[in-house]
This record gives structure tokens, C-alpha cells and sequence, in this order.
């Protein structure tokens, strides 16, 4: 099955009843329980979730959410146990992408400060006289 999927609400029955949401290239519509409300989060490359609980939030009929399956449920329909609307999804797909980008940042600027602090200790002990190869002691060595 598919990572995620984007749907749009066909059906919503009950407070803690289910939703039927309707995706492209889906053959029936994806059963989902309001429990399915979720944080979702990216761990590496792979998508990861957590549920918020039983009596979430509904979706509205009509609405666009993001589906990620977890299991068939026996009869031929996918469950999904994890939807949460598009709009909050892109939000924080852009906060993912912004969290990488200052870790990349962040990593390339200490690597500059380390070569540059390299550099420094390097010609300082040039300077110093201490550089160069190092020399064997004299001496008895263990046997």
C-alpha cells in the first residue's frame, strides 16, 4: 500500500462513528475512525504517526486529508487507522523541510569552525617551532 495518500471526505457518520474517504487510484473508498486524528512525523525517510486517541476530531464531508494506511481489514477495504487534514499536513511538511535545512546549516557551519580552528592550532605550533613529524623516543622498548 501506498506511504500516504491524499483523499477527500465522501461520507462522515457519527461523533465517534467513521469516515469513507475517497482517493484517485483507490477501487473503494478507505474506512477511517475518528481515533485516526494524528501527529504525523518523518523518521529518516519513513512516515510515522501517533494517534491522539479515541473521539478525535471528524473530518467534514468534502474536506481534503492525508491518509496513511496501516492494515486491509479482512474484506477486501483498506482501514486507515492515520488521516489528518491536508492543510495541517502541509504545514508540517514545511516545518520538516525547514528542521532539515537548519540541521544541515548547523552541521556545515561547526565543520568550517572546526577546519578553521585546525588551521589556526597548525600554524601556531608552526610558528612555535613544535610542528613537523614526530620523532621516535630513544629508548628501551618493550619486548
Amino acid at each position: 500500500m501506498a506511504e500516504k495518500i491524499v483523499g477527500r471526505v465522501t461520507k462522515v457518520r457519527g461523533r465517534k462513528g467513521y469516515a469513507l474517504i475517497s482517493a484517485p487510484g483507490q477501487e473503494s473508498d478507505i474506512l477511517c475512525y475518528p481515533g485516526a486524528q494524528v501527529q504525523l512525523r518523518l523518521v529518516g525517510d519513513e512516515l510515522r504517526y501517533r494517534t491522539l486517541g479515541w473521539g478525535g476530531v471528524m473530518p467534514k464531508v468534502g474536506e481534503q486529508v492525508v491518509v496513511k494506511f496501516t492494515m486491509d481489514n479482512g474484506y477486501g477495504r483498506p482501514m486507515a487507522a492515520a488521516w489528518c487534514s491536508l492543510a495541517h499536513f502541509q504545514k508540517w511538511e514545511g516545518a520538516q523541510a525547514k528542521a532539515k535545512a537548519t540541521l544541515a546549516r548547523k552541521a556545515q557551519e561547526a565543520a568550517a569552525k572546526k577546519a578553521a580552528q585546525d588551521a589556526a592550532k597548525a600554524y601556531s605550533m608552526r610558528e612555535k617551532g613544535k610542528g613537523g613529524k614526530k620523532k621516535e623516543k630513544k629508548g628501551k622498548k618493550a619486548a
